[in-house]
C-alpha cells in the first residue's frame, strides 16, 4: 500500500515537474518575443526620430515653399511611420498570441497524456494490490489448513 502511494506521489510530481517546466518554457519565449518586439519598435522610433530631425533642419534652411513641402513630407513620413509602428506590434501581439495558444495546447495536450497514464497506473496499482490481498488470503488459509491437518 505504501509503495502505491509513494508511486502516485512520484508520477504526480513528475506532473507537476513537467507542467512547471512548460509554463516556464512558455513564459521564457513570451519575453523573448516581447523584448524582440520592443526593440523593433524602439529601432523604428529611433528612425522615425533620426529622420525628423534631419528634415527639421533642412526646414531651416529652406525658402517657405520648400518648408511646406518638408513638412507634408514629415506628416507623411509619420502617417507612415505610425503604420509601421502598428503593423509591427499587431504582428508582435498576434505572434504572442499564437505562441501562447500553441503552448496552452501542448499543455493541455500533456495534461491530459499524463492524466491517462496516472489513472492508468492506479488502475494497475489497484488490480495488483488486489491480487496480492487474494493471494495473501489464500496463503494463510492454507496456513491455518495446514494447522488443522
Amino acid at each position: 500500500m505504501i509503495k502505491v502511494e509513494m508511486a502516485g506521489t512520484i508520477d504526480e510530481t513528475k506532473y507537476r515537474q513537467a507542467l512547471f517546466q512548460l509554463e516556464q518554457q512558455f513564459d521564457h519565449e513570451v519575453k523573448d518575443r516581447s523584448q524582440k518586439h520592443m526593440e523593433k519598435m524602439v529601432t523604428t522610433q529611433e528612425t522615425h526620430e533620426q529622420q525628423q530631425d534631419r528634415l527639421k533642419q533642412a526646414y531651416s534652411v529652406k525658402i517657405s515653399e520648400e518648408a511646406e513641402r518638408l513638412e507634408r513630407s514629415i506628416n507623411e513620413l509619420r502617417a507612415r511611420n505610425d503604420e509601421l509602428i502598428q503593423k509591427e506590434k499587431s504582428e508582435g501581439e498576434k505572434s504572442v498570441a499564437t505562441v501562447r495558444e500553441r503552448n496552452r495546447t501542448q499543455i493541455e495536450h500533456e495534461e491530459r497524456n499524463l492524466s491517462e497514464r496516472l489513472e492508468s497506473m492506479q488502475k494497475n496499482f489497484k488490480k495488483n494490490l488486489a491480487e496480492l490481498e487474494d493471494q495473501f488470503r489464500k496463503a494463510e488459509r492454507k496456513k491455518r489448513q495446514e494447522k488443522t491437518v
